[in-house]
């Protein structure tokens, strides 16, 4: 083999692993989204409750919960999952 082929040989591998790091991880899809935004609401009481609807990465929370303390939680729990650009947050507050 040629010195400069062998070079190359040497080469390659390590930039396509820089492009790779650089680009970041993948877009995850609505679907997984979701799922991920309901996991996180399950982990507070009356999250489980919430509905999610995703559409290109917009997160809209409809439903009900009995303080506004939960209502900005289940905001703020969404909005921790990887892919949210941004939410929606349709909540009620329960009148007692």
């Amino acid at each position: 083999m040629k010195p400069d082929r062998l070079l190359l040989a040497f080469l390659i591998p390590p930039v396509a692993l820089v492009s790779t790091a650089i680009a970041g991880p993948a877009q995850p899809t609505d679907d997984n989204i979701s799922t991920d935004v309901q996991l996180k609401l399950a982990t507070f009481p009356g999250g489980s409750g919430i509905l999610v609807a995703v559409k290109d990465g917009m997160v809209t929370l409809p439903g009900s919960l009995p303080t506004k303390k939960q209502r900005t939680q289940a905001e703020k729990l969404a909005k921790q999952v990887h892919g949210v650009k941004a939410v929606v947050n349709n909540i009620t507050v329960a009148k007692p």
